[in-house]
């Protein structure tokens, strides 16, 4: 789209929009709660996205370029997978850049220890047709991107196709 003039970094969009979705399972993978960001686009139907002013959210501002590196097959940059092991081990400070904890205390096998598994895809995200209660659909994206990860205890365990195939 060209509206007007040159636009400086973002003078070409492209045609997708790829979001990472982080996913929790206390219960060694049998189920799943969705890990939601602050200020990203999340799954909802309540979901509008926020619109910031003069406020520059510094995680969900690197997350955005992740995709982008993800669909031309580069691996995602040492802190994004810091990030995920640190989710893991529920890592209070980490959690409160999130939008916290999918889990209530009660919930965990050790309530003084709390460990989790994290799960790393990502879907693609479309604005939603205006007769749906959703604002945004997500869908999977039916390939293996570098950001699949699944990490357990103790740091990052396998590529999450796992978890693909049982999706699909």
């Amino acid at each position: 789209w060209k509206l007007v003039n040159y636009q400086g970094k973002f003078s070409g969009m492209h045609d997708f929009r790829w979001e990472p979705l982080l996913e929790a399972s206390v219960d060694g993978g049998n189920s799943w709660r969705q890990i939601r960001w602050r200020y990203k686009l999340n799954q909802g139907t309540s979901e509008r996205g926020a619109v910031l002013w003069l406020h520059l959210p510094r995680l969900d501002w690197r997350v955005w370029f992740l995709p982008l590196g993800a669909r031309r097959g580069k691996d995602p940059p040492a802190w994004y997978m810091k990030l995920l092991e640190r989710l893991a081990a529920c890592d209070e400070e980490v959690l409160k850049l999130l939008d916290g904890c999918p889990f209530s205390r009660e919930e965990f096998q050790d309530p003084d220890d709390p460990k989790m598994w994290v799960s790393s895809r990502l879907v693609a995200c479309e604005v939603a047709h205006k007769d749906d209660m959703a604002h945004w659909n997500f869908r999977d994206i039916r390939k293996q991107t570098t950001m699949d990860f699944l990490v357990k205890e103790g740091g990052v365990c396998e590529t999450a196709k796992r978890r693909r195939l049982e999706r699909a």
